[in-house]
């Protein structure tokens, strides 16, 4: 970890400070994970463009999955605060920090493992806990011995308020297609259950995952034969004929673990075995609490050291509703395959994403936080929506015998 912490403090009075720092850490030869018996990536002869898997290195094993320090992580931060120390009944201290934290892989739990084991430089973008914007303040007023009237001094004095604010903009969570290009042990799963392949991002932000190898078939790849397996299915052959075929049969030798068509089950050559979306590409709605105290203090009869002391405590004060857990609902291919071009909450054959109202998802739509306004009537099959919460509004009240 290589440090930098630099700022300057100037102090206004004699209870009263500011700062300005940065703040900079930088991470190298950090936890990573890699298929080391990933199976070879050949170019079809017959199709310029496109590829197809041959064998794993060692027939004996599936994947080899190798701890390697080969990932990096970088921390920018500005952090401005003010301090004010207790004076005249008062107390406060209150910072913003702007940071941007980005990394190439998770703890262990998270994805670690590349979206495509050829590359890791793709993998480097916003971390888990990259909050962008961030405010904190806190404020304490302590009345003391405010009047010296025995009748109001029992309501006025030794009477304290407090208040505690979290501001933080929302967190990246990863955006996955739920597929990968190869199977046979090749996926590793992370935090959500997702898998590292990522969709593509159109020019207009449409989020798309056809043309992109799926050991599953759940991306949108077509080979010659989708057509006729369309048909043979069910389907109707005049929703079927619209389909574009988008890839080639594999040549012979091709691993059979390897992309396959997603009706006729044919093996076939892929161009991409992940998207072009960068990794943790979603953001989470914003956090926003505020906590306030009041207590009120009596010294006991006859005694000058036990005081009881009186609280009342509100926690997320306005019951703001802290959406979190993002990275449950990740999935693309949640929206199943449909071959109707009017379908809803559905992957389209041109391999966009349909929702509820025939809308098409744009990447846009998963950076705004929670993407439905009813979850009972979610917008994407719940796709993009939060999976819990944090707490609600809490009221305590409470007495301390102090001495």
């Amino acid at each position: 970890m290589r440090m930098v912490n630099f700022g300057i403090e100037h102090e206004f009075t004699n209870t009263l400070k500011g700062e300005i720092q940065y703040i900079g850490q930088f991470g190298f030869g950090l936890f990573g994970e890699r298929d080391t018996n990933a199976p070879t990536v050949n170019p079809d002869p017959a199709h310029p463009g496109f590829f197809f898997y041959g064998p794993r290195p060692d027939q004996v094993f599936t994947a080899v999955r190798t701890n390697e320090n080969s990932r990096t992580s970088h921390y920018n931060g500005m952090v401005v605060s003010a301090q004010k120390r207790f004076s005249n009944h008062v107390q406060f201290n209150a910072s913003y920090t702007w940071s941007h934290a980005i990394a190439s892989s998770e703890d262990f739990f998270g994805i670690s493992e590349p979206g495509d084991f050829r590359s890791i430089r793709p993998e480097l973008g916003p971390a888990f806990n990259d909050i962008r914007h961030a405010a904190n303040m806190g404020v304490v007023l302590d009345s003391g011995r405010l009047v010296d009237n025995r009748f109001l001094g029992w309501v006025a004095n030794n009477l304290g308020v407090s208040w505690v604010g979290q501001i933080q903009s929302g967190r990246p969570y990863p955006v996955s297609t739920g597929s990968s290009s190869f199977g046979n042990g090749s996926r590793f799963f992370g935090a959500g259950s997702e898998t590292q392949q990522r969709p593509n991002v159109l020019p207009d932000g449409t989020v798309s995952v056809a043309g992109i190898g799926s050991f599953d078939g759940s991306n949108a790849n077509f080979g010659p034969n989708a057509i006729s397996a369309c048909i043979a299915a069910g389907n109707p052959p005049a929703q079927c004929n619209a389909i574009v075929p988008n890839t080639f049969l594999a040549p012979a030798g091709a691993d059979p673990h390897g992309p396959i068509d997603a009706f006729s089950g044919d093996v076939v050559d892929f161009k991409q075995a992940n998207g072009n979306l960068e990794r943790n590409a979603g953001l989470g709605s914003p956090f926003v609490k505020f906590d306030a105290s009041l207590h009120k203090s009596f010294n006991m009869p006859k005694s000058e050291n036990v005081k009881l002391e009186l609280r009342f405590d509100a926690f997320n004060v306005f019951n703001h509703a802290n959406w979190t857990s993002f990275n449950s609902n990740d999935v693309l291919t949640i929206l199943p395959l449909s071959t109707d071009p009017n379908c809803t909450n559905c992957q389209r054959l041109n391999g966009t994403f349909a929702g509820a109202q025939g809308q098409t998802l744009h990447i846009g739509d998963l950076r705004k936080g929670k993407i439905s306004s009813n979850f009972l009537q979610p917008a994407f099959g719940l796709l993009g929506d939060p999976a819990s919460d944090d707490s609600p509004r809490r009221l305590q009240l409470s007495f301390h015998v102090r001495f």
